[in-house]
């Protein structure tokens, strides 16, 4: 169902109060008994605001819209799995999400951003230079981070950041933006690795090339190949598997435990320390299709590529792939709309 989370926004924007289920269930409906898997959703006519239109034509006229399958239910017991009433079907927070821009932020990624947005999931997004970030971050549920480089931002940038996720709020930090976010002081709590770092080519660690000995390491390099050995330190756009836990709310909805993403750019996320908070790790080998040098690959393989950490009172989710390239990498966007509807599942 992939534009169920289109769905999911228009009842949330109009106010209705909406279900998701955080276990399966199987139900009886109208059309016989069905599994519901983690991440289905519930929309009982019960506890609707009474202000609101009847929520019954609403639905069906939203769920041929979107093209949406909904269900009716005969009763609320569940044949097997939770019940409707069961504390794990929460109500759901409408998001309210900002989205940087401006000096430093990848253009074309923050566009990616725009486009799905207002195209894909017709959902308002505030859109905010970095260099200009509200005094109180306190009105917007998310704030999304495209990939760019935010180290030259002011230490005013990251004591908002900061202070938005202590009180609650939730960071959605993409590609390149997920490995910076680990420098904001949140009290992360990261496992030790036993990969070395990369020197890169031809770093010498101080010594001179005269004691560099049979080392090929830390011998002097022709110039002429500097371009060739270069590219090889990048990824300019890879197809990677990444393993997915199914059960985790960031991977609600999918079936298979593995999907393909598609990659750019060398960063690798730290692990955490808490290994419930990892719901995606990259195979290994990672490379599905493209080109990945084997010391790339090698550094890549079983590193996260998805986690969300509790710190404080809010919520850290770091995507070290590009979940919305160019419009049409459609596999991935339904983890970006878990992380904006579902991060408040997250324990």
């Amino acid at each position: 169902q992939h534009h169920a989370p289109a769905l999911l926004a228009a009842l949330l924007a109009d106010g209705y109060r909406v279900q998701a289920m955080a276990q399966p269930a199987t139900l009886a409906t109208t059309n016989g008994d069905r599994k519901v898997g983690r991440g289905g959703i519930i929309v009982h006519p019960g506890i609707q605001p009474d202000h609101l239109p009847p929520i019954g034509p609403t639905l069906a006229s939203l769920a041929v819209d979107h093209g949406v399958e909904v269900m009716s239910l005969e009763r609320g017991l569940a044949l097997d799995g939770i019940d409707l009433g069961s504390p794990n079907a929460r109500v759901l927070d409408a998001p309210r999400p900002l989205l940087l821009t401006g000096n430093g932020v990848s253009a074309t990624a923050a566009g990616y951003a725009w486009h799905w947005f207002d195209q894909w999931l017709d959902l308002p997004v505030t859109r905010v230079d970095a260099d200009s970030l509200p005094g109180d971050l306190g009105t917007y549920s998310h704030v999304i981070m495209p990939p760019g480089s935010y180290a030259s931002q002011s230490v005013d940038f990251t004591d908002k950041l900061t202070e938005f996720v202590q009180n609650g709020g939730q960071l959605i930090a993409l590609g390149s933006a997920a490995s910076w976010v680990e420098s904001l002081e949140l009290g992360w709590s990261f496992r030790e690795t036993d990969k070395a770092p990369d020197s890169g080519a031809g770093a010498h660690d101080g010594h001179s090339d005269h004691d560099s000995g049979s080392d090929p390491n830390l011998g002097p390099l022709a110039y002429d190949d500097y371009e060739t050995d270069f590219a090889r330190t990048l990824i300019g756009g890879s197809a990677l598997r990444m393993l997915l836990d199914t059960s985790h709310p960031l991977a609600f909805g999918y079936t298979r435990d593995f999907i393909t993403v598609f990659r750019q750019g060398a960063h690798v996320l730290k692990a955490s320390d808490n290994r419930y908070a990892q719901p995606g790790r990259y195979a290994d080998p990672p490379l599905t299709a493209g080109y990945l040098a084997d010391a790339l690959a090698e550094k890549i393989a079983s590193s996260p590529a998805l986690a969300a950490d509790r710190l404080g009172a809010g919520l850290v989710v770091r995507i070290a792939d590009d979940y919305l390239f160019r419009g049409y990498w459609a596999g991935t966007e339904k983890i970006l709309a878990n992380a904006l509807f579902f991060g408040q599942l997250i324990q």
